[in-house]
């Protein structure tokens, strides 16, 4: 998506700042064969393509889509890098994906620049991932709520793995005592993961 450096084809202008430089956005399919890893193809994708992409992902009835912000490598300015991690939801069997799909429309997103169009469609994919974990789709309406959710849904994954892996090693464990401690634990971090799922629900400003 975009014919110059300046001006692409749907009249929404670069963005240049010294962190970043949005010249288009590439809009691709990938097909994957059913063996495939999936989630390692598509983050090598994202890092390989030095535009942002917007990557729509079949792997048998699994249709995904992947985002990724991009940004100037610190040792090598001419060089683009992930700026975070790899956002990806899976559309197949959720009731939130018609809604999904409407609030991608370009009509809907802003359009100062084709960073914050980027920012605009990203901001949809993080508010469906929150909809599978609360259950409703409420897209942020200004940055500042984007950011919000954004650091939530990162606490939220990270206590879910930790979680996990207390209870695979509690499981395993074969002192009382130090069987008793890690469930203490998980039941300290299911605390805090209960409160980010709170946050998760609060409607955007």
């Amino acid at each position: 998506m975009g014919r110059s450096p300046e001006q692409n084809s749907l009249g929404v202008p670069a963005f240049r700042d010294d962190l970043r430089e949005y010249l288009e956005i590439a809009v691709l399919l990938l097909v994957l064969r059913p063996a495939a890893k999936a989630a390692r193809i598509i983050e090598l994708i994202h890092r390989a393509i030095p535009y942002p992409v917007l990557l729509v992902s079949a792997q048998g009835d699994c249709i995904s889509l992947s985002m990724a912000n991009k940004r100037y490598a610190q040792n090598d300015p001419g060089k683009m890098v992930l700026d975070d991690g790899v956002t990806e939801c899976a559309l197949v069997g959720h009731s939130e994906t018609p809604s999904l799909l409407k609030s991608l429309a370009l009509t809907l997103q802003p359009r100062a620049h084709l960073f914050a169009l980027y920012q605009g469609w990203l901001a949809c994919l993080e508010a469906f991932r929150a909809a599978q974990i609360t259950g409703r789709l409420e897209v942020p309406t200004d940055s500042a709520s984007q950011e919000t959710r954004r650091q939530a849904l990162a606490e939220y994954l990270r206590l879910e793995r930790e979680i996990s892996a207390l209870r695979s090693q509690a499981e395993k464990e074969k002192q009382v005592n130090r069987r008793v401690e890690l469930n203490l634990e998980v039941k300290r971090l299911s605390a805090e993961l209960a409160s980010t799922i709170q946050r998760l629900s609060e409607k955007s400003s």
